[in-house]
């Protein structure tokens, strides 16, 4: 997955040669996943949490623990598709050429100067 708006990025913008246009289009995808994404993130350190809670209770309960455990898989499946949805639609935005520009540059995240 590329930085979070890695087209907000000076290296990477500047290598794919973005347009006002394609600008406008990248930070309304941002803008329509933002909550979302947020939202998970929170739930995903209060999965955690309870996670780790029912690890170290005592007497460990197993059901709790599997239970916590399957809300921070399914949390994490969530948000993975969630990604994988917005790079979707950012992918729909870029030339094949900015895509693969986009792979050598914003996979890894901009370089130390």
């Amino acid at each position: 997955m590329p930085p979070p708006n890695w087209w907000r990025i000076d290296e990477i913008s500047d290598a794919l040669n973005l347009d006002a246009s394609q600008l406008k289009k990248l930070d309304a995808v941002q803008k329509e996943h933002a909550e979302t994404l947020a939202k998970l993130e929170r739930d995903l350190t209060a999965a955690t949490k309870e996670l780790k809670a029912a690890l170290e209770s005592q007497p460990a309960v197993p059901e709790k623990i599997i239970a916590a455990g399957d809300r921070l898989g399914a949390l994490r499946s969530t948000l993975f598709h969630t990604q994988i949805v917005m790079l979707a639609a950012q992918r729909a935005i870029l030339t094949r050429k900015q895509w693969t520009s986009l792979q050598e540059q914003g996979m890894r995240g901009p370089r130390p100067h």
